[in-house]
């Protein structure tokens, strides 16, 4: 394949997909706020902001991914680069212990904005004990997490004072699709039920975070395994897992920040081991790229982004009746190599990503030997399932209670 050429600017049409990312949060009668990809890097350090935005500067210059702002509405809504840069925000006695919800409202304290700007965020929250966190926020309608990733690593190439690699590819998840899909799109997973029992009337989304240290090479696979021996032990015996899928690996030399992902959905038999279920992801994601999408993919772009929202996103009305398309949602960011994320000044030791909010929704990323699993769900009338999830979760994957770092 001939080498993607580096890229400056971006003007293209919105994808299905990212059409629908963009819905959620846009009408006011829903109980959504916008869909975000938040990614947490802990470590030891110190801000230096000076040096953080020269970094952002150097970052959104070759990455014009992070200047994108949406250009018109519904089947004529586009991207174009020429909007605002990331910002930079910075808080200096920041005492959120990164375990759950509780304590970090400071994150989703500004607003992102899809057509005034910015839709990437950096925060550098430092505690009083020497302990900091660089908290990377972008709107999922233009970032994926594995573009987050690539943000991420961009900005630390540039604190090191590295060349950097930027962005070679504009071009969307389904035109790449629409160009080798050979086999017709499979139907989508019909609606499960709660994993965990009755909704909060309130709503709002609330998570917990289990840390595993030397964690097993079949990891994503024993998760998946636990949460339906848990679903089946509150009477679901129709079990199925959502997993993201990342195309990137199908286009040889591809960098983009952009949205480059799908969702496959697989159902888990009662007597399923681990090596087979990790087998069938592999063949899923194998022939993920090789889908095809139907003619007219793009009908919900005729759909103004409050209405879309209105249809697929939690209200008042429907809190209690919508059932959502599997049982759980897990999200596997990978390993993420420490050194891509040190920098004078600044000394990683974990990361992890939030949840996507409104459905059962488990993310997973590691740095060296260690993962971190966020585990989120919409708040619920009794939070002691909550509890008893994570109590099994611990169990089948032998994690030890929470020690907080040393100070």
């Amino acid at each position: 394949m001939t080498p993607l050429a580096p890229l400056k600017s971006i003007i293209r049409p919105l994808s299905v997909s990212e059409y629908y990312h963009a819905c959620i949060g846009a009408s006011r009668f829903t109980l959504e706020r916008p869909r975000e990809v938040v990614l947490i890097l802990s470590g030891t350090g110190s801000c230096r902001p000076d040096e953080w935005q020269k970094a952002i500067d150097r970052m959104a210059e070759v990455n014009p991914g992070t200047r994108l702002r949406m250009v018109g509405t519904r089947r004529r809504a586009r991207w174009d680069s020429g909007g605002a840069p990331p910002r930079l925000r910075v808080l200096e006695h920041c005492a959120w212990d990164g375990q759950s919800e509780r304590g970090a409202d400071f994150i989703h304290a500004t607003k992102l904005c899809l057509r005034a700007g910015p839709s990437v965020e950096l925060i550098l929250a430092a505690s009083p004990y020497g302990e900091m966190r660089v908290i990377l926020r972008s709107l999922h309608a233009m970032i994926d997490g594995r573009g987050a990733l690539h943000v991420l690593a961009e900005l630390f190439r540039a604190l090191r004072g590295e060349a950097l690699l930027g962005t070679n590819g504009a071009f969307s998840d389904f035109d790449f699709r629409r160009s080798v899909g050979k086999v017709p799109m499979p139907p989508r997973a019909l609606r499960a039920s709660w994993l965990l029992g009755p909704l909060s009337g309130a709503g709002g989304d609330v998570f917990r975070r289990i840390s595993l240290n030397h964690p097993p090479s079949d990891l994503l696979a024993r998760v998946a395994l636990a949460i339906a021996a848990f679903a089946r032990g509150q009477g679901d015996n129709a079990v199925r897992i959502g997993l993201p899928v990342d195309l990137r690996p199908h286009v040889p030399g591809l960098l983009t920040t952009m949205n480059f992902c799908d969702m496959i959905f697989l159902p888990v038999a009662a007597d399923e081991q681990p090596a087979d279920f990790k087998r069938r992801v592999r063949e899923r994601v194998q022939r993920a790229a090789r889908l095809g999408y139907p003619d007219a993919p793009d009908i919900m772009k005729c759909l103004p982004l409050p209405w879309l929202d209105l249809l697929v996103s939690r209200t008042p009305w429907n809190l209690r009746s919508r059932k959502p398309r599997q049982t759980a949602c897990i999200s596997n960011f990978g390993k993420v190599d420490a050194m891509a994320v040190t920098a004078p000044g600044f000394l990683p030791r974990d990361i992890a990503t939030l949840p996507a909010v409104g459905d059962i929704f488990l993310t997973m990323a590691g740095l060296g030997e260690r993962v971190d699993i966020m585990v989120g769900a919409p708040a619920l009338a009794d939070e002691h399932l909550l509890d008893a999830l994570l109590a099994h979760l611990r169990e089948a994957l032998e994690v030890r209670p929470h020690q907080p770092p040393e100070r």
